[in-house]
């Protein structure tokens, strides 16, 4: 009995070992198989490495990096992959690299776990290109079931399939450009695609209309705790980092995504990076997309430089050590707005000593102080507040739903003043509005809208806190 045992072991650890050795020759040709040659010229040299989906390879472009930086990076991006997948690249490049910093792409798409048949064939494109390790095998029994483990080896699962695993030669590439795992096209879309596109987030925010507060499962905190916890047992800085997506701006589900993993990161106190926050500073365009959620040439080298200054200017190495440690300064601050109008009186009764704006993940925050004598006689239970948000040119498709059904060009909301507290109200608006061109604040009877009471305040002008 021992004997065919151990006989039965050895054969089974023959055929692994020919398996292993002879799986390249049966790799499926793709962009990331290309990228994994690539890199194994360089293994030993990486300095900054990027992980994701094909959002940070359309990204991330390593020319630019380092030629800011100084470093020496390298994209290990791959489509639609999934955290699960990521992890045992990442614990693939942690073996072979001293890395002084690690950039992981993250928003919804990245932490599902309930993945259809395209999706799961294009894990294929990451977990193939991972050297056998427990991680690989691990994150294969998830992503396909254990029952599925010989499918592990490409052999079986592309048996029919001999070819040279160098297929994608720069010359092959025709709109694509490439550079250490980074791919881009540099072509921009069309108006059909655009209009389809539009068609599809309508459809998907008439099923989800407002804007509210979501928070992660327990299966998406563990895949985002896993990877924090192989970057701090390496001791390697590290980043969280969304690029730029059309989906953020139009789509609601999408945006509330964004805001959980925000927020969860913060509690975390890890440093997340969501190029959604930064349209207006890096000038993005349609130009600057390959498709609505992609990124072309032109728009990842926006991306790709400050990224690069972030690196250099607030990620500071301390160089009297052989490694670079970098300190994170706050990526995420909330942008302040104070107020400043000539006319503060609601109506004889009301009047405001000042007013705050907060642009949060929400929308605004809206903060009132009320003269003291404004307060006093129960004049506030009287009257609603009426609010409406006017977008400018460049955000006026972002009204919400109600607003278009409704036809009006702004986002509107209203709330009773009886919730003043210390001559104070805050108000959450929640709005996908992203920059206003003024908003109006009125009031009028709390039971019923018969028109407006007194006089509106116009806001048209900003100045930002100090």
């Amino acid at each position: 009995m021992n004997k065919i045992l151990l006989k039965s072991c050895f054969l089974l650890f023959i055929v692994i070992i020919i398996l292993t050795f002879f799986d390249s020759s049966f790799k499926r040709p793709t962009k990331s198989s290309y990228a994994k040659e690539e890199y194994n010229k360089l293994k030993g040299q990486v300095d900054v490495a990027f992980f994701g989906s094909s959002h940070v390879q359309s990204t991330l472009n390593p020319i630019i990096i380092d030629s800011i930086t100084g470093l020496n990076s390298f994209n290990f991006g791959t489509p639609a992959q999934r955290f699960t997948a990521t992890i045992p690249m990442v614990d693939m490049v942690l073996k072979k690299e001293k890395l002084k910093l690690a950039v992981v792409d993250i928003f919804e798409m990245s932490l599902g776990t309930n993945l259809n048949k395209h999706s799961k064939n294009l894990q294929y494109e990451a977990l193939d290109n991972v050297e056998m390790s427990w991680a690989k095998f691990k994150a294969f029994g998830d992503i396909y079931g254990f029952e599925n483990i010989l499918n592990l080896s490409t052999i079986i699962r592309n048996h029919n399939l001999l070819v040279q695993s160098s297929y994608y030669k720069k010359a092959d590439l025709k709109e694509l450009f490439y550079s250490k795992g980074f791919y881009t096209s540099t072509t921009t879309f069309s108006n059909e695609v655009w209009n389809k596109f539009q068609n599809k987030q309508n459809k998907l925010n008439s099923k989800h209309k407002k804007l509210s507060k979501k928070n992660l499962t327990d299966v998406e905190k563990d895949l985002i705790n896993q990877v924090i916890k192989q970057f701090r047992k390496a001791g390697v800085p590290f980043i969280f980092c969304s690029a730029p997506s059309y989906s953020e701006q139009y789509n609601i589900k999408y945006r509330e995504y964004q805001n959980a993993i925000a927020e969860y990161l913060n509690k975390l106190k890890v440093p997340f990076l969501d190029y959604n926050n930064y349209w207006k500073e890096l000038s993005l365009t349609k130009l600057d997309f390959n498709d609505p959620n992609h990124l072309n040439y032109r728009g990842s080298s926006k991306v790709s430089i400050h990224l690069s200054n972030v690196i250099k200017d607030e990620l500071i190495p301390d160089f009297n050590t052989k490694k670079l440690k970098f300190k994170m300064k706050n990526l995420n601050d909330k942008k302040n707005l104070r107020i400043e109008t000539e006319q503060k009186q609601l109506n004889e009764e009301i009047i405001l000593d000042n007013i705050e704006i907060t642009q949060n993940k929400l929308g605004y925050e809206l903060k009132l102080f009320f003269d003291a004598a404004s307060t006093s006689h129960n004049n506030l239970e009287k009257y609603r507040l009426g609010i409406h948000i006017y977008p400018k040119e460049s955000s006026k498709d972002l009204v919400s739903e109600r607003s278009k059904v409704d036809r009006i060009s702004y986002d509107r909301f209203n709330v009773l003043l009886n919730k003043v507290k210390e001559n104070e109200l805050t108000i959450q608006l929640n709005t996908l509005i992203k920059d206003y061109k003024k908003t109006k604040l009125f009031l009028y009877d709390k039971d019923k809208y018969r028109g407006i009471i007194g006089n509106p305040i116009w806001i048209t002008e900003e100045k930002q806190i100090k």
